[in-house]
């Protein structure tokens, strides 16, 4: 079961800037959160539904988060009303936003540049810089 206060926890992830504040974000889906289990990415919560059992692939995969992350057992319902699909596949990972370190990229040699960009409005700013 979820609380009151962990649903609208769960809703605000919807929004970019609750997202950004808390470094979490929603994975949905039996094929992304298996994508989510085989990367480096940690998985802070599950919520599953009964609907994820009704296949083998659901199965392990719920047998996979349930030995490895906190997980809740949800009415179908209940998982519509916090999932952001219009059909959800029985299964909702509140997950941590991997940080990228700008310290963990480094120039290929000697010689090379590095360049980051942060949302960058017009194309022609990028080719002068990038020039």
């Amino acid at each position: 079961m979820v609380s009151r206060a962990e649903r609208k926890r769960i809703r605000g992830l919807a929004r970019r800037r609750q997202r950004e504040a808390e470094g979490l974000f929603l994975a949905e889906g039996v094929r992304v959160v298996e994508e989510l289990l085989a990367s480096t990415i940690v998985p802070r919560l599950a919520l599953i539904s009964s609907t994820l059992e009704d296949t083998e692939r659901g199965r392990a995969l719920g047998s996979r988060l349930r030995a490895g992350v906190e997980c809740r057992t949800v009415g179908a319902g209940e998982l519509n009303e916090l999932a952001q699909t219009r059909t959800n596949q029985g299964v909702l990972v509140v997950a941590e936003i991997p940080g990228a370190e700008l310290g963990a990229l480094e120039p290929a040699g000697s010689a090379s540049a590095l360049l980051a960009l942060d949302e960058v409005q017009d194309p022609g700013n990028l080719g002068t810089l990038v020039r």
